[in-house]
């Protein structure tokens, strides 16, 4: 069976990158008992793949494991993980110590991974990483004024010290932004921000290129502000999970076909949860599961 591994830090639980792949197989429509068949992959939006027939991991009770100690760092907000070719890498969004860690796994997540600074983030808040075309991609929030949000351009290697760029917005378009995340839909980039200073989440579309000066937005008012956000594309529509400090359940946004649509939003009847920061969505077993 497979492990998932999830990373505590200050509390706050984060698991690996989602670009909403869309996971699909061809297989025979019949085969005898012992007869070996041939799988052919049919996925996409995805840059590698693994095969799991196992459909329980995420109800199982799941083994913690210290990883160590970030030297400085009094405020972690966010953290992501990407596999690059065999080795594990995560980024640390550091409010606290004004900066963005790097964490070198190796080969295995079951390492104890060695730290970098990753060049210095006044306030960083939020983080996401994405592969385009064999090209790495991050993004970094700055939460404090003049909040912003960072493209990070790392070449073909995560190890690699970053170039960066600002996505260029109106002044006060993010008011500490906290969770962004990446999504590609329709052949586009976007970026969504959940604002934790203002009642709105920040859908900003930069096109068919990660280039912070062709960037359009739109904001979607809501009577909350929000700290932590994640979406999905089930195949249909586009959703969109986002949490706050003062509700104790999380919300579904559901934009449709497009994110720049009004978005229809609901509570989500789940048990009560004190003050959440972050929500995960992983899909396993024909059914979604909220973390």
């Amino acid at each position: 069976m497979r492990n998932i591994f999830i990373l505590f830090l200050f509390l706050i639980s984060i698991v690996a990158i989602a670009q909403n792949p869309i996971a699909s197989f061809n297989a025979p429509a019949s085969s005898c008992r012992n007869e070996n068949i041939t799988l052919v992959n049919t996925s996409t939006n995805a840059n590698t793949y693994e095969w799991d027939f196992c459909d329980t991991d995420l109800l199982t009770t799941p083994t913690v494991a210290d990883r160590g100690v970030i030297t400085g760092s009094s405020a972690s907000l966010d953290i992501r993980l990407a596999k690059d070719g065999d080795n594990w890498f995560g980024f640390v969004a550091d409010a606290g110590g004004n900066k963005l860690v790097r964490f070198s796994f190796g080969n295995s997540l079951n390492n104890n991974p060695t730290f970098s600074n990753v060049n210095g983030f006044l306030t960083a808040a939020g983080v996401d990483i994405v592969q385009v075309n064999n090209e790495w991609f991050g993004i970094v929030s700055i939460f404090n004024f003049p909040s912003k949000i960072i493209i990070l351009k790392f070449g073909n290697s995560l190890a690699n010290t970053p170039t960066t760029e600002e996505i260029i917005l109106p002044s006060n378009t993010l008011l500490s932004p906290r969770t962004i995340r990446f999504s590609f839909y329709n052949n586009n980039y976007y970026v969504i921000a959940a604002n934790s200073n203002q009642t709105a989440i920040t859908v900003i579309r930069l096109g068919n290129t990660l280039q912070g000066a062709s960037a359009t937005f739109k904001q979607i008012i809501t009577s909350n502000t929000w700290v932590g956000l994640e979406p999905v594309f089930d195949g249909s529509n586009l959703y969109l999970i986002a949490v706050n400090h003062g509700n104790q359940k999380p919300f579904l946004f559901n934009f449709g076909n497009d994110w720049f649509n009004d978005p229809v939003i609901q509570e989500i009847n789940t048990l009560p949860i004190a003050e959440p920061s972050m929500v995960q969505i992983e899909f396993e077993a024909n059914a979604y599961h909220l973390l």
